[in-house]
């Protein structure tokens, strides 16, 4: 994986934010494909998110935002549907963006956060795969996840010391495909549920990501 010089991948996830004391659900839906080149790292994304809010308006639609960027060295360029114009971000957000993007896009990256739990994997083949699971619960995998989920909310920095101590891991199942012949990750899929108490209420998220990856170089 560390050898890969560019790739594609496709991401399709899948969210559901709950407070169950306020009667609040929030679900989101999110299809984005990637075009990665890692010397200098560049990134194109192009994708849609909809996001709806069950139970506030028995009519409500899906709010669907469509996004397109690249982040190159001469920054980050998005368009975004509801402005339908490219701007360019300040240098902050670059940073930020480009860092998440990268976790999302680059296996090797993927991989190199869970090897460190890599005797906890069950190891599966088919005809053509090395299938890797992992199914974890519990205080073991809160540090990993607090790390990633801060890696992928950005937004998040502001009250993350406070919010991610009060987290708590219910379940998280990984599954990893890799090439027999290339030993290329060709699948990449997590399922997340968690609690978070933010000043005495309960949040619940639940989370689906499907990631698959090809054009390598």
């Amino acid at each position: 994986s560390e050898s890969i010089k560019s790739l594609n991948a496709d991401i399709e996830m899948s969210q559901v934010i709950e407070v169950p004391s306020q009667n609040v659900e929030m679900d989101t839906e999110t299809k984005m494909t990637m075009d990665m080149f890692v010397d200098p790292l560049s990134i194109y994304q192009k994708g849609t998110t909809s996001t709806t809010v069950p139970g506030q308006d028995a009519s409500a639609q899906p709010q669907e935002v469509e996004i397109e960027s690249y982040m190159t060295e001469e920054g980050f360029f998005m368009n975004h549907s509801m402005s339908q114009q490219w701007v360019k971000l300040p240098a902050d957000m670059y940073e930020q963006m480009m860092s998440m993007s990268q976790k999302q896009a680059d296996p090797s990256q993927q991989l190199k956060d869970l090897e460190m739990f890599r005797d906890d994997f069950s190891f599966e083949q088919t005809d053509d795969m090395y299938v890797l699971k992992l199914s974890a619960s519990g205080d073991k995998f809160n540090e990993l996840i607090q790390k990633q989920l801060t890696e992928t909310m950005p937004a998040m920095e502001m009250e993350q010391e406070n919010m991610l101590k009060d987290m708590n891991i219910e379940k998280v199942d990984y599954e990893i495909f890799i090439n027999k012949k290339t030993f290329n990750t060709s699948a990449f899929n997590m399922n997340l549920e968690m609690t978070v108490t933010v000043e005495g209420e309960e949040m619940k998220m639940s989370q689906n990501m499907k990631s698959t990856f090809d054009k390598f170089n």
